[in-house]
Parts: C-alpha cells; sequence; structure tokens
C-alpha cells in the first residue's frame, strides 16, 4: 500500500549539479510538502524550508567565526 508515501525524482543536468546537491534540494521540498500536509492552514511564508538540523547546522555551526 502506497497511501502513506511519497517518491521525489529529478532529472537535471549534471554538467552543473551534483547528485547531493540535487538530494538536499529535493530533501528540502519533501520537508515543505510535509509541512503543507500537517498545516495546511498556514501561507507558503509561514513554513520552514529547512528542517531543524539543517537549520542548526547553518545558523550554528556553519557560523561559527570564532577565532584563536
Amino acid at each position: 500500500d502506497y497511501a502513506d508515501t511519497m517518491e521525489l525524482i529529478a532529472e537535471y543536468r549534471t554538467d552543473l549539479f551534483t547528485e547531493e546537491t540535487i538530494d538536499r534540494l529535493l530533501g528540502h521540498f519533501e520537508h515543505l510538502l510535509g509541512q503543507i500536509v500537517a498545516r495546511p492552514d498556514q501561507t507558503i511564508g509561514a513554513l520552514d524550508l529547512l528542517d531543524q538540523a539543517e537549520r542548526q547546522c547553518l545558523l550554528v555551526a556553519f557560523n561559527d567565526s570564532d577565532a584563536d
């Protein structure tokens, strides 16, 4: 039964994008679709594109600019 599943397939130019980049973009899209289903009353601008782990990575780990 496929009632609770979703499959995303992307065609893209491999000379422009890596598989990792496309996987990350599909992950963002899947996360956004999940939020739309969970919160259909929200405007698209009120939904998050990034999940908590990626937000944490971008805001904290990549933004760690402390220097010795």
